[in-house]
């Protein structure tokens, strides 16, 4: 007897980020169950304009399906780091050594 699994994925806070967060797991969990051998069937799917999930369901079923995936639960986040944009030239302020008087020659 082989039992069968449904999982929910949604998009949390973080708009369309999390929706192609959502999408990423979704396309995990479906490379897995083709690599495992087992069914995949989708069951309901909510996408959005740049391919990502608001929210997925689908159900796994094979040997060992239920055993690999029963404790698969709770919130995963995304964050997204940014690199930080360096500031145009002309909005760059000088370094605090610019305004100290140049350094005379010292005369023995």
């Amino acid at each position: 007897m082989h039992a069968a699994v449904i999982l929910e994925l949604r998009a949390g806070t973080g708009g369309e980020e999390a929706a192609l967060f959502a999408r990423d797991l979704y396309e995990m969990y479906r490379r897995f169950a083709e690599r495992m051998g087992w069914k995949f069937e989708v069951l309901d799917m909510e996408a959005t304009e740049l391919g990502g999930f608001r929210e997925v369901s689908f159900s796994l079923s094979g040997d060992g399906a239920f055993r690999h995936i029963q404790f698969e639960s709770g919130a995963t986040a995304c964050s997204a780091f940014l690199k930080p944009r360096r500031r145009a030239a002309s909005t760059r302020r000088p370094p605090p050594w610019s305004s100290f008087p140049s350094p005379r020659k010292l005369t023995s």
